[in-house]
């Protein structure tokens, strides 16, 4: 993997703005009410569809799945975190 990141989005108390954790590396802290999307680089193998990357974060609870975004890489959904969590990338 290339870069792990995360964009978090701040509480509707707070305007709901989106902020950009471009390396992920340790733990992440945030606000309670904080909403978190996990994002992953896959190191790049080729454009073929054969060749394009798929996954999910292991964590607490089911995994969330990783998939295609825009603007390149892989995300999961956003998601509220309720307790501390250690999450695991599994690409494939």
């Amino acid at each position: 993997m290339a870069r792990r990141g995360a964009v978090l989005r701040d509480p509707p108390y707070a305007e709901s703005v989106e902020h950009q954790v471009e390396r992920l590396q340790g733990p992440l802290e945030i606000v309670e009410g904080t909403t978190v999307s996990l994002v992953a680089e896959p190191t790049a193998r080729g454009d073929e569809p054969e060749m394009r990357c798929t996954g999910q974060v292991a964590g607490n609870g089911s995994p969330l799945p990783l998939e295609a975004r825009p603007a390149g890489g892989l995300a999961t959904p956003f998601f509220t975190p309720k307790a501390n969590m250690e999450c695991v990338f599994q690409l494939s």
